[in-house]
């Protein structure tokens, strides 16, 4: 059975899970051509934990 349980729009983001390493749920389905950008949980834990630029 294939439900929707949101839409997004332009600028959206999804994969919460990537934070607290809860199991991934949800399959992505686009309706028209996009670009994503994937990010390994190890690189984002890095990017996430180093100090801002101020």
């Amino acid at each position: 059975m294939n439900a929707v349980s949101r839409s997004l729009g332009m600028g959206s983001f999804f994969g919460e899970s990537i934070l607290d390493d809860s199991p991934r749920e949800n399959t992505i389905v686009t309706r028209e051509p996009c670009q994503l950008l994937r990010v390994e949980q190890r690189d984002f834990r890095a990017l996430w934990q180093e100090p801002p630029d101020v």
